[in-house]
């Protein structure tokens, strides 16, 4: 296995809402898989290690879009809280 393997890996336990080393249960060899088990259940990833790694650049560039679109959802998410106020959807509504 080498780096390319471990990155696509990184990059696809992100892609399955393991996106920080701290939700992390194990990480295991079974076959020709590298898995990634989240510490919540049902968050896991594989990787195919008997197939070519991506480039090391590619598995990068594809994180960093990754990360810029996580990036700008949490913001779009908060800006929709502000502007549900402090009742949020379903309070009670003012005429």
């Amino acid at each position: 296995m080498d780096d390319g393997h471990v990155a696509q890996a990184m990059l696809n336990a992100k892609q399955a809402g393991i996106d920080d080393a701290g939700k992390i249960d194990r990480v295991l060899m079974a076959g020709d898989a590298l898995w990634v088990a989240g510490a919540t259940a049902g968050f896991r990833a594989a990787t195919d290690v008997s197939q070519p790694s991506v480039p090391m650049q590619d598995t990068v560039q594809q994180a960093q879009a990754f990360n810029q679109q996580r990036e700008q959802q949490v913001a779009l998410e908060a800006q929709q809280r502000q502007q549900e106020g402090p009742g949020g959807r379903g309070g009670p509504v003012m005429s």
